[in-house]
């Protein structure tokens, strides 16, 4: 019963104090935990190789859209199974800082998924992924994507 329900409880949270081993693991989740509960129309594009971080996201998602993004099929396809997640085919390698930015958001709008989004986050963990060379946590401002698609 109830015993039980805290026993799971106490080892999530032993599961994520081990993910806050370092600094930089502690300040990419806890941005990406904030997101989650935020009431904003906001989307989460996730940078990802092997899965981890969707998966983590799907755990504690809010009512935000979340996009895995990999180049790898495999990973894909076992994350089209998360409640919440859409998987998304993107090939990120070689891209890095603005570019990866703006490819991003460019290939979600194109592909009609940035609909009732008013700002996006992208993650980019180097440390829990192998996704990149580094860590990052960016929040990008969408215009109204509708005049764009017009203009």
């Amino acid at each position: 019963g109830a015993e039980k329900r805290v026993d799971e409880a106490g080892q999530s949270w032993h599961n994520l104090l081990n993910l806050c081993s370092e600094p930089r693991k502690s300040m990419a989740l806890a941005a990406m935990l904030s997101a989650s509960s935020s009431e904003q129309n906001l989307g989460i594009a996730i940078i990802t190789d092997q899965g981890d971080t969707p998966r983590l996201m799907s755990r504690c998602q809010g009512k935000q859209k979340i996009w895995a993004i990999s180049h790898k099929p495999r990973v894909l396809r076992q994350l089209a199974l998360l409640r919440g997640v859409t998987p998304v085919y993107f090939d990120h390698r070689g891209m890095s800082g603005n570019a990866l930015a703006e490819q991003v958001k460019e290939h979600l709008f194109h592909g009609d998924m940035l609909n009732n989004v008013d700002s996006l986050i992208l993650i980019q963990l180097e440390s829990l992924e192998n996704a990149g060379d580094t860590d990052i946590c960016r929040f990008i401002k969408l215009p109204n994507m509708l005049e764009l698609a017009t203009a």
